[in-house]
């Protein structure tokens, strides 16, 4: 666990000077390819994408990682939107309600969450977040960045950036 956090803060820690001696290049437009490559331009984003999901889930996901900047807003209004909504759905879920207060009855059988519906397009995805739940405790962290190669492998289908919020709310709450 101390190794994952220790590499974590060295890869972030290593971005952040690279970022300054680099010069910024614009991230790929649909149609276009990356220099150099013969890969279309909606594969070499999906990797771009996929890898900064890889790197930022292993922040959420440690527990000695103590503050992690949330993914939103996101600069998509619809998104920003639907996010925004869940967030405040967390904070009525966290409430703290009276122990005599009369609650809904549960329905039989187990309905998807948000996450799930988001996922449901990609198969490979959908059994990486069903293994992070009867993964081990020290490999939980593990399999649960790898939901970034899961994603990878459906092309992307899923929204990463709506996938990526999802999972910090899940981890480290609405605020």
């Amino acid at each position: 666990m101390w190794k994952t956090s220790l590499l974590v803060v060295a890869l972030c820690f290593g971005c952040k000077a690279k970022a300054k001696e680099e010069p910024v290049v614009p991230a790929p437009t649909a149609g276009s390819a990356a220099p150099g490559s013969a890969v279309a331009g909606p594969a070499v984003a999906c990797a771009h994408d996929t890898a900064e999901l890889k790197i930022y889930l292993a922040a959420v996901f440690d527990p000695a990682m103590p503050k992690v900047e949330p993914p939103w807003p996101t600069q998509d209004a619809a998104r920003d939107h639907a996010i925004e909504g869940l967030r405040a759905d967390a904070r009525e879920a966290m409430k703290r309600r009276d122990p005599a207060a009369k609650t809904k009855l549960l329905a039989l059988g187990a309905s998807p969450g948000q996450l799930e519906k988001e996922l449901a397009d990609c198969p490979p995805a959908l059994a990486q977040l069903a293994a992070v739940s009867t993964a081990a405790p020290e490999q939980r962290v593990q399999t649960a960045v790898e939901i970034a190669d899961a994603i990878a492998k459906c092309d992307c289908k899923a929204d990463v950036k709506l996938v990526r919020a999802l999972l910090y709310l899940g981890q480290r709450g609405p605020d």
